[in-house]
């Protein structure tokens, strides 16, 4: 609650877009990190092998990040209305007509370019969205949005694993669509633009930094080195949790030999983790600042994989899941707070989708590459030791960015 010209006690509509933007998360996300379940099916009932089923995920993040990139434009000049129905219409459809695949071909057109397309506002335009909001209270803000990615892991996981053992897998892609539609499109209308960009009430309008005098240009802020070590190391790191929140399951399943509920507990583990580190690190962001936050959850990242290659047996996994999750938790609320802090926020959805580009190929390559290692050696071995290095890298390249100054 904050107070207007006439003293009168006004509800700050932010927190509404808190809300809906963690809503888009929640389901965005537990659509996306679903298709490594749905997998083992594709596995099960068509033999193709894993490079060909997670080729249609690589299709898949590469068209949401071109459309990310779109959609970040649109969004910023013309509100998130429009844009978010769209787009939440079009995985409802995606995942809707995926209860249909007979052929490789649809799983492509299907999963990989109507999901892919609707994927273009789960990330980049959700957190501009938020970030146009909040200055001071920005991490927390951020932290609470993407808490929906970890508690749609933790709840959706082991719902969409029981409605495929219960009603099948095509059954369970209709469930899961009408979901979305309800969802998705219902929340379009709770979004609109933000004091930051239209001058009305702002939460945060006396801290330093809420003005736009320190704005850059989408195209102004690619010309500076913290763009690009952004850029690389948002893309080492994403790597890296792509490949695990595609794979994970599989792992658990035909790697360690659990059951299907055991396996979609280590995604649950993953999502309880990610919420405490997408709150705990949001707030602290605030505190202690978001460069400090940033590389203490990339060490976490690093240590936790290296534990991953070393893992034999159900009780490592069960270590392992929570602070993964914890420390890929962190970074993603702190990436788009970097992006604000070191560029401005009123062209921020089109830098996020800029910055993005990067992270979208190297996100798309994670699980596909995995898919091709297992393929070629039978083990995820070196798949995770690859990710782990990304990692080290990621940490090495974050450590010189800062704030970069005008000539």
């Amino acid at each position: 609650m904050v107070k207007n010209g006439d003293n009168e006690l006004k509800f700050f509509y932010g927190w509404i877009i808190v809300i809906a933007s963690f809503l888009v998360t929640f389901i965005s996300f537990s659509i996306r990190y679903s298709f490594g379940i749905f997998s083992d099916s594709f596995l099960e009932e068509f033999g193709w092998t894993k490079t060909l089923i997670f080729g249609a995920s690589l299709f898949s993040m590469i068209v949401g990040g071109l459309s990310s990139i779109v959609m970040g434009r649109l969004s910023d000049r013309y509100g998130p209305k429009i844009t978010f129905g769209a787009n939440g219409f079009l995985v409802g459809l995606g995942m809707v007509l995926c209860s249909q695949i007979s052929a490789l071909w649809q799983l492509y057109v299907f999963s990989g370019l109507l999901i892919g397309v609707g994927m273009g506002v789960a990330f980049a335009p959700t957190m501009a969205t938020t970030s146009r909001w909040f200055v001071k209270r920005r991490g927390l803000a951020l932290g609470i949005v993407t808490s929906g990615i970890g508690i749609g892991t933790l709840v959706m996981s082991p719902a969409i694993t029981y409605f495929i053992s219960a009603y099948g897998w095509r059954t369970a892609y209709l469930i899961v669509g009408f979901i979305a539609w309800i969802i998705l499109i219902s929340v379009a209308f709770m979004l609109k633009s933000g004091p930051v960009e239209n001058n009305a009430l702002s939460y945060d309008k006396n801290r330093k930094g809420g003005n736009l005098n320190g704005d850059w240009g989408a195209l102004e802020a690619a010309k500076t080195r913290s763009f690009w070590l952004v850029l690389f190391s948002n893309s080492l790191w994403n790597f890296c949790l792509q490949l695990i929140m595609f794979h994970i399951y599989l792992y658990a399943k035909r790697g360690i030999g659990t059951s299907s509920m055991v396996a979609a507990g280590v995604l649950s583990l993953i999502g309880v983790g990610s919420i405490f580190g997408r709150i705990a690190v949001g707030a602290a962001s605030d505190r202690i600042g978001t460069k400090r936050v940033w590389l203490f959850c990339l060490v976490c990242q690093a240590v936790t994989m290296f534990w991953l290659t070393e893992t034999k047996n159900v009780w490592m996994l069960y270590v392992f899941a929570p602070f993964f999750g914890f420390s890929y938790g962190g970074l993603v609320p702190l990436i788009p707070a970097i992006d604000a802090e070191f560029f401005g926020t009123r062209n921020l959805g089109a830098i996020i989708g800029l910055i993005g580009i990067g992270a979208t190929i190297s996100g798309a390559l994670g699980p596909f590459l995995g898919a091709y290692i297992f393929d070629l050696t039978g083990s995820y071995y070196l798949a995770f030791l690859l990710g782990a290095v990304a990692t080290v890298v990621a940490t090495i390249l974050a450590t010189p960015a800062k704030k970069p100054e005008r000539d």
